[in-house]
């Protein structure tokens, strides 16, 4: 087909010939464009997706490729395929206690397999045993993986002592409070239940980054 000006159809071509903006159109309300490659066969669905709100949208495993644009040694990946926003819940939790968890705030960004987190909680009661195994927040959004890495937290109105930093353990959706041993900076031990008591309070602030699946 072939309009004014240059503006034409043909083979695997589409050019706009007129000055200003061009302008691709679906004319029916609430319908996507669909871009279609030959990947693997004719006419399979691994392109992108218009999306009829305006957003842009990528089959599974797919994404914007930066490949051009790595600067760094041992380049893995050059492929941001993931990203999103959401909510979870934070709780305490530890073996032979029952702890009744409030103001529990969990939020969460995922860009490709980096995981950051902050959220906030405290507990209004406590029962069972209070000595032996530590002290954990559970909830992770994403399963950790590949290091177990440190998260910052801030405590307020624990009976004994608080959680001075704590980790994110390796292949769980958990974090685990630890203490610094008393003259011994680099020294560190889990938070235990001992130092858990008095039921309401226990407040504690946290944030941190950790690595997940794809």
């Amino acid at each position: 087909w072939f309009g004014s000006n240059n503006t034409y159809i043909k083979a695997n071509q589409i050019r706009f010939g007129e000055s200003g903006a061009a302008y691709i159109d679906q004319y029916t309300t609430g319908q996507d464009i669909n871009f279609r490659t030959s990947n693997s066969s004719a006419l399979d669905t691994t392109g992108m997706t218009l999306k009829s709100n305006g957003n842009l949208a990528f089959a599974d495993n797919n994404g914007i490729e930066f490949h051009n644009y790595g600067s760094g040694t041992n380049i893995s990946n050059n492929l941001l395929d993931d990203y999103e926003e959401g909510s979870w819940t934070p709780a305490f939790s530890r073996p032979n206690m029952t702890i009744t968890n409030a103001n529990q705030v969990g939020r969460y960004v995922k860009i490709g397999r980096v995981v950051h987190i902050i959220g906030s909680l405290n507990t209004t009661s406590e029962s069972g045993s209070t000595t032996g195994g530590p002290i954990l927040v559970t909830g992770l959004p994403f399963t950790v993986r590949e290091a177990r890495t440190a998260l910052s937290v801030r405590p307020a109105v624990w009976s004994h002592d608080h959680p001075s930093f704590a980790t994110f353990e390796l292949n769980q959706t958990h974090f685990e409070l630890l203490e610094e041993v008393e003259g011994n900076p680099s020294g560190s031990t889990d938070l235990t239940g001992g130092r858990f008591a008095g039921g309401t309070g226990n407040y504690l602030w946290f944030g941190g980054s950790y690595f997940t699946d794809t």
